[in-house]
């Protein structure tokens, strides 16, 4: 991993550094990793998938950092404690954990194998980059630009016919080495994403939902719909299907995102496209 990753990681992948008004600006098309990344994580903390991150010429790297699903249960909760561990390389350090709260102990030992049987997952951890600056990322509450209370985590319940994920509320918030806050986004979902296959990453297929990513600083939100996203076992981000993201507030309009193998998407607005390369995932 590279020091570039800084950048990325603190900038495109979450939220962007511009101030453009372009609809396939870095702050719009931003906001899909950072929503994609938010829901994986629901799943992935659960089912114990490998942490991986990517640099910036798309190679994956595999954290130090542990999932909370290897922990053991106190009841029905299982923790995950961050003291400096890495995110692939001495770059990035974790502070602060993860915590899984299950719907029973008894679904805490067995996973989410009946009907309404459902986990949370909270978190107050941050990252530190090699510049000293510092990206906590929270499930307690934040007040968004239009004052809604934001707090919850992310919450993954088993449905008749797959699982239903929720993004209950979700805070990230970028201060640089001198301590000016230089990023803050905020996540719900007002919509559940429905979930078939399975919840490990390869055979998950995600459609529906609508997925807020709200831009607290440049004051817009980009609603996410998804359609028949599919992951592969080997990498943290969607590699087919589609999301229709619709933006109020200061940027309106639509843009469309199709994802095109791991970490790969092309984003288009009416006869304009832009490739992304995804490289933060959680």
């Amino acid at each position: 991993m590279t020091r570039t990753l800084l950048v990325i990681i603190f900038c495109a992948s979450l939220i962007a550094c511009d101030n453009s008004s372009d609809l396939l600006s870095d702050a719009v098309t931003g906001t899909v990793e950072s929503g994609v990344s938010a829901l994986s994580g629901v799943m992935d903390d659960h089912n114990g998938a490998t942490l991986i991150t990517f640099d910036n010429d798309n190679f994956s790297v595999v954290a130090a950092c542990t999932r909370a699903a290897a922990a053991a249960c106190a009841g029905s909760i299982k923790t995950a404690t961050y003291a400096g561990c890495t995110l692939g390389s001495s770059f990035f350090t974790v502070t602060g954990n993860t915590q899984l709260t299950y719907s029973s102990v008894g679904v805490c030992g067995t996973g989410l194998s009946i009907t309404n049987d459902s986990v949370t997952r909270e978190y107050d951890y941050s990252i530190t980059g090699p510049g000293g600056g510092t990206l906590r990322v929270f499930s307690t509450a934040q007040t968004d630009y239009r004052g809604n209370s934001i707090s919850g985590g992310g919450r993954l319940t088993r449905t008749a016919s797959g699982w239903n994920v929720e993004l209950l509320g979700k805070n990230k918030v970028l201060n640089g080495a001198l301590g000016p806050e230089l990023i803050n986004y905020s996540l719900r979902t007002t919509t559940p994403v429905n979930i078939t296959g399975g919840i490990t990453r390869g055979t998950r297929v995600a459609n529906g939902g609508a997925l807020e990513v709200i831009h607290n600083k440049s004051k817009f939100i980009a609603t996410h719909t998804l359609t028949a996203l599919t992951w592969s076992a080997s990498c943290c981000h969607p590699v087919s299907g589609s999301i229709e993201t619709t933006l109020s507030g200061s940027k309106t309009g639509t843009i469309n995102t199709t994802f095109t193998g791991c970490g790969l998407a092309t984003v288009t607005k009416d006869n304009e496209n832009k490739n992304l390369v995804f490289d933060y995932c959680e």
